[in-house]
């Protein structure tokens, strides 16, 4: 399932109007736009339920936001899960279906297999709302892509790694792919429109391929969190019938202890 273009562009105003109206610098003030809404947010311990929540009890719309999962105030994730709830009670279809009951109240879920509409538009509105397409190119423009890059720029906006990625995906403004693993078995990928579409020599749910830098992580003792980049052949990952392959492609991958996953990534010079 997918966002229609009309819906991205809706979407994206909103959330592009409020990261203007309620910023200090760059960085969305999220507590401003809860502030102005007269909207309560309730940072407490639910477990391990989920990580962000928005109901109506009747009277008035709340939101909840669970300690437990790492969603302070000020963490990136807990910045992106408040962000995602304020999707869900902008877009007018959302709030309007949990207030009048046509909508069942769900806790979300941090999650790169989202599959249902509206959680793919918060997710969405979000990533407008806290890296506005204007301000993000302006901090990206003319800089080397890596990994240090994506990290700039999750520092800068306070952005967790895997929303600064998708927005780096979603805008379009670098040619290259995404490769999420856990214990050698790839688990989700994404890419660019404008990568190349050679045929993968990977599935998801089984393991990466053998050549490649990031199966030598999961091949070694005790690998580096973060490797070089490397300028590897495109063959490892892919299987290659034009002549796009023949430009230096490069591999560099990333460990986040957070959820055990190894983000790679993949791209050309």
């Amino acid at each position: 399932m997918t966002i229609t273009d009309y819906r991205k562009k809706k979407i994206s105003e909103r959330a592009d109007y409020l990261s203007v109206v309620f910023a200090s610098a760059d960085v969305t003030d999220l507590a401003a736009i809860a502030a102005n809404e007269q909207l309560p947010v309730h940072f407490d311990h639910y477990e391990d339920s989920f990580d962000g929540m928005l109901v109506h009890d009747g009277s008035q719309f709340h939101i909840h936001i669970n300690l437990d999962k790492g969603n302070s105030p000020t963490s990136k994730r807990g910045r992106f899960s408040l962000a995602h709830e304020y999707g869900h009670y902008f877009i007018s279809e959302h709030r309007i279906g949990l207030k009048y009951g046509l909508l069942e109240p769900h806790g979300s879920v941090n999650s790169l297999n989202h599959e249902t509409l509206i959680e793919l538009e918060a997710n969405y509105f979000a990533s407008c709302l806290l890296m506005p397409f204007a301000k993000y190119k302006a901090f990206a423009a003319r800089k080397d892509f890596s990994f240090d890059l994506i990290n700039s720029i999750s520092d800068h906006f306070q952005t967790s790694l895997m929303a600064t990625i998708l927005r780096f995906i979603e805008a379009g403004t670098r040619e290259f792919m995404v490769v999420i693993s856990k214990k050698s078995l790839v688990r989700w990928y994404a890419k660019s429109n404008d990568f190349p579409g050679f045929a993968f020599k990977f599935k998801v749910g089984q393991a990466v391929p053998v050549k490649t830098l990031t199966a030598n992580f999961f091949s070694q003792t005790d690998p580096p969190i973060q490797s070089l980049v490397l300028d590897r052949d495109p063959e490892d990952w892919f299987w290659i019938n034009d002549s796009r392959g023949n430009r230096t492609f490069y591999e560099q991958y990333y460990y986040s202890d957070i959820n055990d996953y190894l983000v790679t990534l993949l791209w050309f010079k």
